[in-house]
This record gives structure tokens, sequence and C-alpha cells, in this order.
């Protein structure tokens, strides 16, 4: 049985192995449609799957900054641990 890491790890992976392969899959695909024009729909549509996939890997980020920092952490305001180091 694959502990969570593992487990966690193996999605990572197998998630971006995924999206590896979209730049080979749109070889051959026109953005335009048939009168010469740009396809809005499917343009529009790309642009939403792309922010979304950006969104999903800023919670991931997000996430794996949460368990380097404590909570909170970084939304208190930072004090100079160098008073004085500026030679004022």
């Amino acid at each position: 049985m694959k502990n969570r890491k593992e487990t966690l790890i193996e999605t990572l992976r197998g998630s971006t192995e995924g999206l590896r392969k979209i730049p080979e899959q749109l070889d051959g695909i026109s953005i335009y449609d048939d009168t010469g024009h740009v396809d809005c729909e499917f343009f529009t549509d790309c642009l939403v799957a792309v922010n979304q996939l950006m969104d999903a890997s800023n919670l991931v980020v997000n996430a794996l900054s949460e368990r380097l920092v404590p909570c909170g952490l970084l939304d208190k305001p930072q004090k100079n641990r160098m008073k004085g180091a500026s030679g004022r």
C-alpha cells in the first residue's frame, strides 16, 4: 500500500504528463474557422481551460507553501531583523 506522499507525487506526475502532450495535440488544429475568422468559441474554451489549469496550479503551490511557512506568518508585517544594519 502506498503512503500519502507517494500517492501525491504520482498524481502530480500524472497530471503534468497529460499537460505536456497538449502542444502536440495542437499541431494541425487551426484557430480559424471555415470563413477565415478566429473561432472565438474554440479559442475562448481553450483560454478558460488554461485559466482553470493555472488556478489549480496556484492552489497546489499555495498548499505546498503553507507547509513551509506556518499559517498567517506571511500576513504579519515583518520587522527589520537587523535594525541599524544600514548604518542609519
